[in-house]
Formats: C-alpha cells, sequence, structure tokens
C-alpha cells in the first residue's frame, strides 16, 4: 500500500505514466480515429482538391573557356556560379517569360486557362498573375541543378505549363545571346572607376586631416596628447595636495610665532640648537663649573661656605645666559623654517600655475583632435559606404562578364523534361494517415492534459499533498477493489482482520497513535468534509485498531443532525450524547458496550436530548470530555461534516486533536485548503488528512500495491 504523503508542493505534478495507463483506451481510440479521419480527409481531397506537379530539371555550367575551370562544370560553393543559378532561376518564373507563355497558343489547350476566360475572351494579366503565384524554379542545394515545377488539378495540365514556360525561357536566353550588353558593360566600367576613384580621393582627404591635426591613432585614448593630459592631471592633484599640506604647516607655525611661545618651537629645531658653537661653550662652562663645585664639596666645604656660595651663583648666572641665548636662537632659527616654508609655498604656487598653463594648452589641443576626429569618422563612414557601392557594381559588371561569356543556351541545359505525372502530389496517403494520427491523438492527450490540470478535486494523497501545511497521514482504498469485500466499512477491521481495507486502517493507525501519544493527546475529533467522506469508517475502524491493541476506548458519536454510531454497533439510540448535555444522565449512564473488548460507544441520543447542536460548544461538552479522557485510553469523536455544519469546529477548541477525513473524486483542494485555515483557530493540534475510498488508476501502482497487500496477506494465512 502507499505510504502517506508529505506536505505539498505549490503545483500540481503530473505522473506521464499514470496519465498513460489510465487513459490509454481514449488515446488508442483517438489514434484509430485519427487513421481514419487521414484516410477519409485523403479521398475527399483527392475527389475535390487533386494537384499533380510536372518538373523539368536543368543543369547550369561554367562557360568552357574560364581558365579557371576548364572543364566547365561547377565547383561545389562557387560563388559566381551560385549567382548565375540563382538569376537564371529567377528568370524563369519572372513576368516577362509568364507573358510570354500565357500568349503561347498551347496553354489555350489546358483545363487550368479555363478560370481566366471572361466574355468568351481569355485574361491574360489575370492568368499570368495567377500562374507567377502557382508555378516555381529554385536550385537544389549543393548541386548545379535548377528545378521548374508546377502543381495543377489534371496532371496534363502541369506538363503542358512547364513545357510552355520552358520555351518562353528559352527564347529569352536567345534574345540574350543576341542581344548588346557593351553599352552597359562600358557604363558600369565607368562607375566602377568613378568610385575608385572617389575612394581614393577620400582616402587621401582622410590621411591629410590626420597630418595636420597631428593624430598620431585614430583610436580615442591611446595617442601621446592623451596621456600627456592624463600625466599633466595627475601632476596638478600631487602639486595641490602638496601645496595644502605646506600651507598648513605655514599657518601652524605663524600662529606659534605669533603666540611668541618658544615651548612651541618644533623639537627638530631644538636638537639643532644645541649644536650651536655657542651653545656648546655654555653647556661646557656650566658643566666646568658644576664639577668644581661638585670637588669643593667634597673637600668638605658646606653650601655656605663663600667659595661654594661664588661657584652656584656663578653656575645660575651662566645657566640664565644660556638660555637667553637658546630663546634668542630659536626664535632666529623658527623664523627662517618659517621663511624657507614660505618660498616652499611660493614655488609650489609658481608650479601650480605652470601646470594649469599646459593643462589649458592641451585641453585646446583636445578641442582640436575631436574635431578632426569627426571629421575622420565622417570620412571614414563616406569611404565605406563608397566601397559597399562600388561592390555591388562591380558585382553588376563582373555578372555582365559572365554573361557574356559563352551562349546562355550552353551554360543551361535540360537535362530532364516535364513528364505527365502519374501520381497525385497531393493529397497523399502516407502523409495524410499519420498526420491524421498525430492530430487527434495529440488534440485527445492535450484535452486530457488541460482536464488534469484544471481538475480540482482530491482525488489521491498527492491531490491532498498539493494544498500548503497538509499532511497525509493516510490512504484507505475504495471498498469495492478490496478483493476480501468488507460487508460493513464502518467495522472491517472486526469483520475482514486480514483484508486490504484492514490494512490501509492498520497503517493509518500507527502515524495517529503515535502523534497523540509523543503530544499527550487522549480525544480526537474525526470530521469529514463532506457527507459521504467516510469519516464515521475511519473513526470507528481506529477505534477498534486501538482496542485491539490493548487501549480502553471510547467512541463518542457528536453528529447530532445524522448520527450512525449506534446502528453501526447495533445499540440504542438512547440515552447518548445529547442526553448527558442536556443533564438527563451521566456518562457513565450513558456509555455502552460493544462486543469488542475494550471497546465502549457513546451514541448521539435521543431525538430530544440532540435537539440541540449548540450545547455540544457549552461548557458541558468541556467537562464531559474531560471525564471521558480521564477514564478512557482514547476517546475518538464522530462529528457532522464541515461543509454542513459548524458543530466539528465547535468540539475542536474542546478537544486536543482533528483528523479531516477527505473522500476521492468528491472533495475539491479548496474545500481542504479552507477547513485547514479554520481549524487553525481552533485549540485541537491538526494532525493530518486521510483520503478515503480512493480508486486504482487503470492499473497503476496503487491498484499493484492493493494486488500485492492482498497476496501477501492470503499466503500468510496459508
Amino acid at each position: 500500500m502507499p505510504g502517506p504523503a508529505g506536505a505539498g508542493s505549490a503545483g500540481p505534478v503530473l505522473d506521464p505514466v499514470k496519465l498513460l495507463k489510465q487513459y490509454y483506451p481514449a488515446l488508442a481510440l483517438a489514434f484509430v480515429v485519427g487513421i481514419g479521419l487521414g484516410v477519409a480527409s485523403y479521398f475527399v481531397l483527392k475527389y475535390f482538391v487533386p494537384s499533380y506537379t510536372a518538373t523539368a530539371t536543368y543543369e547550369c555550367l561554367l562557360p568552357p573557356d574560364d581558365p579557371r575551370n576548364p572543364s566547365g562544370r561547377i565547383g561545389i560553393g562557387g560563388a559566381e556560379m551560385e549567382r548565375f543559378m540563382g538569376t537564371q532561376a529567377q528568370v524563369m518564373v519572372s513576368p516577362l517569360i509568364l507573358d510570354r507563355a500565357v500568349a503561347d497558343p498551347d496553354f489555350l489547350k489546358t483545363q487550368w486557362h479555363k478560370r481566366f476566360v471572361e466574355s468568351g475572351a481569355l485574361q491574360p494579366t489575370l492568368a499570368s498573375r495567377k500562374l507567377e503565384k502557382e508555378i516555381s524554379a529554385r536550385t537544389l542545394p549543393q548541386t548545379n541543378l535548377i528545378r521548374l515545377s508546377m502543381s495543377t488539378p489534371d496532371r496534363v495540365d502541369s506538363k503542358i505549363i512547364v513545357d510552355i514556360v520552358d520555351r518562353a525561357y528559352r527564347k529569352e536566353l536567345d534574345t540574350r545571346n543576341k542581344g548588346d550588353t557593351a553599352g552597359r558593360r562600358e557604363a558600369l566600367g565607368r562607375q566602377v572607376d568613378d568610385m575608385k576613384n572617389e575612394i581614393n580621393r577620400l582616402t587621401l582627404q582622410r590621411d591629410t586631416v590626420l597630418e595636420q591635426g597631428k593624430i598620431e591613432t585614430y583610436d580615442r585614448g591611446t595617442g601621446s596628447d592623451e596621456l600627456q593630459m592624463d600625466n599633466l592631471a595627475r601632476e596638478i592633484v600631487s602639486v595641490r595636495s602638496d601645496k595644502a599640506s605646506v600651507a598648513n604647516l605655514l599657518a601652524e607655525y605663524q600662529a606659534k610665532l605669533e603666540a611668541n611661545n618658544v615651548a612651541e618651537i618644533p623639537e627638530k629645531l631644538r636638537e639643532e640648537s644645541k649644536k650651536d658653537p655657542v651653545m656648546v661653550q655654555y653647556e661646557q662652562k656650566i658643566a666646568s663649573l658644576r664639577d668644581n663645585e661638585a670637588a669643593l664639596r667634597k673637600q668638605g666645604y658646606g653650601a655656605q661656605h663663600p667659595d661654594v656660595v661664588a661657584l652656584n651663583a656663578n653656575i645660575d648666572a651662566s645657566i640664565r645666559k644660556r638660555d637667553e641665548y637658546r630663546d634668542e636662537l630659536l626664535k632666529n632659527m623658527f623664523l627662517g623654517q618659517i621663511d624657507q616654508i614660505r618660498t616652499g609655498l611660493s614655488n609650489l604656487e609658481a608650479q601650480e600655475k605652470s601646470l594649469d598653463e599646459k593643462r589649458l594648452s592641451l585641453s585646446t589641443r583636445q578641442q582640436e583632435i575631436v574635431l578632426a576626429r569627426a571629421k575622420v569618422a565622417e570620412l571614414e563612414r563616406r569611404i565605406e559606404q563608397t566601397s559597399k557601392e562600388l561592390s555591388t557594381y562591380q558585382m553588376a559588371y563582373n555578372n555582365i562578364q559572365i554573361a557574356t561569356t559563352g551562349n546562355l543556351d550552353d551554360r543551361v541545359k535540360l537535362i530532364a523534361p516535364a513528364q505527365i505525372p502519374k501520381e497525385l502530389s497531393f493529397p497523399r496517403l502516407k502523409i495524410m494517415v499519420p498526420l491524421g494520427a498525430i492530430l487527434i491523438t495529440s488534440l485527445v492527450a492535450g484535452l486530457i492534459f488541460l482536464r488534469e490540470v484544471l481538475d480540482q478535486r482530491v482525488r489521491g494523497p498527492a491531490d491532498a499533498a498539493l494544498v500548503p501545511r497538509i499532511k497525509v497521514l493516510g490512504v484507505i482504498p475504495v471498498a469495492s477493489e478490496d478483493p476480501d469485500r468488507p460487508a460493513n466499512v464502518e467495522t472491517a477491521f472486526r469483520d475482514s482482520p486480514n483484508g486490504v481495507t484492514t490494512e490501509s486502517f492498520r497503517q493509518l493507525r500507527a502515524p495517529v497513535v503515535q502523534r497523540m501519544d509523543h503530544a499527550g493527546h487522549k480525544t480526537l475529533l474525526v470530521m469529514g468534509g463532506m457527507p459521504g467522506s467516510g469519516a464515521t469508517s475511519v473513526a470507528s475502524n481506529l477505534a477498534i485498531g486501538c482496542a485491539a491493541a490493548g487501549d480502553n476506548v471510547l467512541i463518542i458519536d457528536a453528529n447530532f443532525r445524522r448520527p450512525g454510531m449506534h446502528r453501526v454497533y447495533k445499540l440504542p439510540e438512547g440515552p447518548g450524547l445529547g442526553d448527558v448535555l442536556s443533564g438527563a444522565g451521566s456518562l457513565a449512564e450513558a456509555v455502552r458496550d460493544t462486543s469488542i473488548p475494550n471497546l465502549h460507544v457513546l451514541s448521539a441520543g435521543t431525538p430530544a436530548g440532540r435537539s440541540l447542536p449548540e450545547r455540544l460548544s457549552g461548557e458541558p461538552m468541556t467537562r464531559l470530555l474531560a471525564e471521558a479522557a480521564a477514564t478512557y485510553d482514547r476517546v475518538f469523536i464522530d462529528s457532522p461534516p464541515a461543509i454542513v455544519a459548524g458543530d466539528g469546529f465547535s468540539i475542536a477548541n474542546r478537544c486536543d486533536a482533528v483528523l479531516v477525513v477527505v473522500r476521492a473524486f468528491a472533495e475539491k483542494r479548496g474545500l481542504l485548503g479552507r477547513i485547514r485555515g479554520q481549524l487553525a483557530d481552533t485549540r485541537a493540534e491538526f494532525l493530518g488528512v486521510v483520503v478515503n475510498a480512493v480508486r486504482s488508476s487503470a492499473g497503476g501502482y496503487f491498484k499493484r500495491n492493493i494486488r500485492a497487500t492482498h497476496q501477501y496477506q492470503q499466503n500468510g494465512r496459508a
């Protein structure tokens, strides 16, 4: 049996093999009908619009004295020969040739000409224009052959018309051979020479512009002017950056000078001042006096001794003179530093001015280059245009040379004259039959595909899984396809324990019990989508299966509108749920035992007790479910279909979990999605969906699985 499907995707997924097996009778019938339609179309078209085609084949040759090919035969891919063949094919069906053909006396022997007879006289213009549309002359690829063809309803007419067109073409060849083409050739030669001179003049003018403008290369951005402009721009940016840095430093030094604060003088100048000779002498003198003072101390002279006092006074005086000299020296050095910075700033400003002048000069030069390039581009365009025109005139000149080399009659040979056709060219049976079969079969296949795509019904687990947030927990086959044929589907678990239907319920029980136990749920609402979905059968068989596993199970029939559990288990109608909710009895008094161990049923109740479905949404229902959950291991609740009553949603706000049952080929995905959305607002956890009464698809995988399950069960019993 197929396992449950997971969450669905965004769109329908069609199984081509399954569709082929399901609809192969219709496709086979369409194929046969298509063959019949093709045969019928053949005979209808043959009677009303038959067509016979006569053809004449010509061979084209190079002139025998052509030095490029002494054999006179075409080399495959020869450009000149291809042009010659194309020209001759166009001449064969040109208005001039066809007008001559219509004027041929043999044309009046055809049946085809009668369509253009008015008031007993032929209308040659109409006949010629119609003939131009229906006759054809084409070159055969990779050959030196031309084929002239004509199709008519009468087999003799097609040959006559091809023959008279051939005669008119031959007459035109004779006229051309005798004609004088020297004047045209001379005129074309003069035009070719004039265009060559014009190209030379334009080329010289372009080179002059390039030379006068000193444009080294035509491509923009690759000349020395562009490179020089780029380098100059980088130099200007660098100079302006250095100028800004020097200006900032000068402002900083001037601020320090105005503050007249020696402490603000840079440390570098202080270090340089220490190397001044006078400063060195002061430092040496101070050091010598301190050495003398230290020597007196060692000799025992005290701080108040006159010699020590005199030395200290001398040391202090020397330090003051040193500091005064140092400050004056630092100030002079600082002023010198500022003068150097000013000089550097002036140099940078001069350099910037010079660079700006160069840039202006180069900018003017670039404008001149742009104008020169525009003129060069225009000259190049005119050279290219004139070259194309020269190529056209040169080709025309060469064609005249080819056409006048040798006799055209010797170059275009009729190697296969037209014959009276023996078979129809249209219609053809071997084309009409497969074409009809393909068209009709494709049409039917397209209709089948369109029907499958547009069909919104839930036909199986795959369709249900397409609905967002839906998990398919189980699939129950239609009972009529179960080889065991259970008498009552509601009690198939009891009546046919080894049947395919029962095995499907076993497979459904496993995920349902697992999810309920994992979440600690006791009460499960089984709700159908539409009437006849099979919710009662699913609830009953799940309850029987859990009871068979040893659980103490209670089934509550909450379908006040159409109760059925009491009939399934042959129990009295009441007292039941409605009576307990109305206060006419207790749960323990209303529950009935069944013939199945561990299975108990609370029927819907007497007609009076279940007259108010609103009681299902009241507090007594909440207390009843709580009492049932405390008394039994599992409680299964059967409710009315969601599409006809809202009782199920009321109960879903009071139970632990809910399971939705849909019937295959009876409910649509939109309904299932709407039910899922409404259940999302209730207290109960949505466990998933059961697809009931699924049918096999004409030998598809589901039918094979049913057969395999049945055989396996039978072998086990044997």
